[in-house]
């Protein structure tokens, strides 16, 4: 099962693909935005719980300490692959 989250453009060849993402694998903010295809501040918007874009189901992210905060890429992997299944209300 591919676990990527966003396929790669056709012109990127194998060799540069980005490694598929796994269970351990964890994303900073910039990566994930990256990955989605969105900003920063939107990624921030659809986790802040006092925000008016918050996504409750959208996993929340990981404060390994300092300002070191991270995503686990299966987390949100599965979460595409529901909202993309038809598993969320309409």
């Amino acid at each position: 099962m591919n676990t990527r989250l966003i396929a790669a453009p056709l012109s990127v060849c194998a060799a540069e693909a980005p490694k598929p993402l796994t269970g351990l694998t964890m994303l900073s903010a910039k990566d994930l935005a990256e990955e989605l295809g969105i900003g920063v501040s939107t990624l921030w918007a659809w986790v802040d719980c006092n925000g008016k874009h918050f996504i409750p189901e959208f996993p929340q992210p990981i404060r390994l300490g300092g300002n070191c905060t991270r995503w686990r890429a299966q987390d949100v992997a599965d979460y595409l692959a529901g909202v993309m299944g038809g598993d969320h209300a309409d």
